[in-house]
């Protein structure tokens, strides 16, 4: 029997230890006492079993473009996890992928949710490019990343945190305590610096940005975690500014294979 397994079978004794009956409440206890012993398992090893982590392919440079952080940012906190960026390189090429964090299915759920409406994104930006028509490749470039990173920041207004306990978060604590002592700061791009002139980019996008509607997914729910619809036709406010959209995202490097 694997370890995963013996900690599923570990957890659902302790559950059944709960039960108001006292003998099944004590048999389950003597069973989950058994395993652990037999397979060499501690209550901290059980605890932590909780926390998990679920990966997203982000694209293929090292370095992601601010845009990119500000939306792990906005799945981060509207679902109840952390994240973090790992990068495997070799052979000349790279391979990079968000990593979510936390506690039950949330980190499942979140990955879902940035699958989705990372796609949305980058169609968006795609179709707002091509409407760049008589701007220099560079200058189409950073008018685009304006566009997202407003995108960003309009799903980024509308949300509502998720409230993670005191006990999740030190689980998650634990958890990267002892299993991701190799993670340090990693770099992202600057947002980009906007000028009156770019009031149109940033218009666009978060007028784009207002129609990706976020929902809290359970359950069997992970592939719905997300819908796209038409949310606000009015007037909405838009910073002169682009303002930072969250701060880096540790992100550890390892071997591609």
């Amino acid at each position: 029997m694997d370890n995963k397994k013996v900690l599923e079978k570990i957890k659902k004794c302790l559950a059944l230890a709960q039960s108001d009956n006292p003998n099944e409440a004590a048999a389950a206890m003597r069973q989950a006492q058994a395993l652990m012993a037999k397979y060499n398992i501690d209550n901290d090893a059980v605890e932590l079993s909780d926390v998990n982590e679920f990966a997203a392919k982000v694209g293929s440079t090292k370095k992601q473009p601010a845009y990119v952080h500000g939306l792990c940012n906005v799945i981060c906190r509207v679902m109840g996890v952390e994240a973090y960026f790992r990068v495997e390189s070799g052979w000349g090429r790279a391979a990079s992928s968000v990593c979510f964090l936390g506690v039950g299915s949330r980190p499942e759920l979140a990955g879902y949710a940035y699958e989705v409406l990372a796609r949305q994104l980058k169609k968006d930006r795609t179709a707002y490019l091509k409407t760049l028509k008589r701007y220099k490749p560079a200058n189409k470039s950073r008018k685009a990343d304006l566009f997202a990173e407003a995108w960003v920041f309009a799903v980024m207004s509308k949300i509502t945190e998720f409230a993670i306990s005191d006990k999740e978060k030190g689980l998650v604590v634990r958890f990267k305590e002892q299993n991701m002592k190799d993670l340090k700061e990693g770099k992202f791009s600057k947002n980009h610096k906007s000028t009156s002139r770019d009031c149109d980019a940033q218009q666009a996008g978060y007028s784009k940005g207002r129609e990706a509607a976020l929902h809290r997914a359970t359950g069997s729910d992970k592939r719905a975690a997300l819908s796209c619809r038409a949310l606000s036709k009015g007037a909405d406010f838009l910073p002169h500014r682009a303002r930072s959209l969250c701060s880096p995202v540790v992100a550890p490097e390892s071997p591609l294979i």
